[in-house]
C-alpha cells in the first residue's frame, strides 16, 4: 500500500507534470511553426521524436526521484515510531532495562542502519554511524537510541 501510494505521489507530482505539459507544448510548437501545411516533413517527425524522448526521460528521472523520497519517508517515519516506542520501554524500567529491552534496541539500531544503507545514499549511512556510534561501548544503548532517533527526525526534515 506504501508502495502504491508513492507511486501516486510521483505520478502526480507538480514538476514531473509540467515536464511532460512542456513537452506536449514544445512539439506542438514545432509542428505549427515548421510545417503551416499539412505536410510534415521526415526531419520535423525525428526533431519532435527527439523532444519527445528527452521528455519522457526527465519525466520518468523526475518521478524515480519522487518515488524513492517518498519511500524514504515512509519507512523512516515508521523507524521514528517503532524506536520511540523502544525506548519509552527501556525508559520505563529503569535504572537498567532488561536483557529483552536491550535486545530489541540493538536489533532496532541495525534495522535502521539497514533501511538507511538501502533507501538513502551513503553520506546519510555515515553520518548516522557517526552520530550514533555504535562501536563505542562506553556509550549507554538508550543514548544511542536518543541519537538515533535524532537523526531520523533530522533526515526526514532533509528529504
Amino acid at each position: 500500500m506504501r508502495n502504491l501510494k508513492a507511486f501516486l505521489a510521483s505520478i502526480f507530482d507538480q514538476l514531473a507534470i509540467l515536464t511532460m505539459l512542456g513537452t506536449l507544448t514544445l512539439i506542438i510548437t514545432v509542428l505549427a511553426y515548421v510545417s503551416p501545411s499539412h505536410w510534415v516533413s521526415r526531419k520535423v517527425l525525428v526533431l519532435c521524436f527527439a523532444i519527445a524522448i528527452i521528455g519522457v526521460i526527465a519525466t520518468i528521472c523526475r518521478m524515480r526521484m519522487v518515488y524513492r523520497t517518498n519511500r524514504a519517508r515512509a519507512v523512516l517515519s515508521g523507524r521514528l515510531a517503532e524506536g520511540q516506542r523502544v525506548l519509552l520501554a527501556m525508559r520505563s524500567s529503569m535504572p537498567s532495562p532488561t536483557q529483552t529491552q536491550k535486545d530489541e534496541a540493538d536489533g532496532w539500531l541495525q534495522q535502521v542502519e539497514v533501511d538507511i544503507g538501502e533507501c538513502l545514499d551513503e553520506s546519510y549511512l555515515a553520518r548516522f554511524q557517526f552520530q550514533v556510534s555504535l562501536e563505542n561501548p562506553a556509550n549507554p544503548l538508550s543514548l544511542k537510541v536518543e541519537s538515533a532517533l535524532e537523526s531520523i527526525g533530522k533526515f526526514l526534515s532533509e528529504l
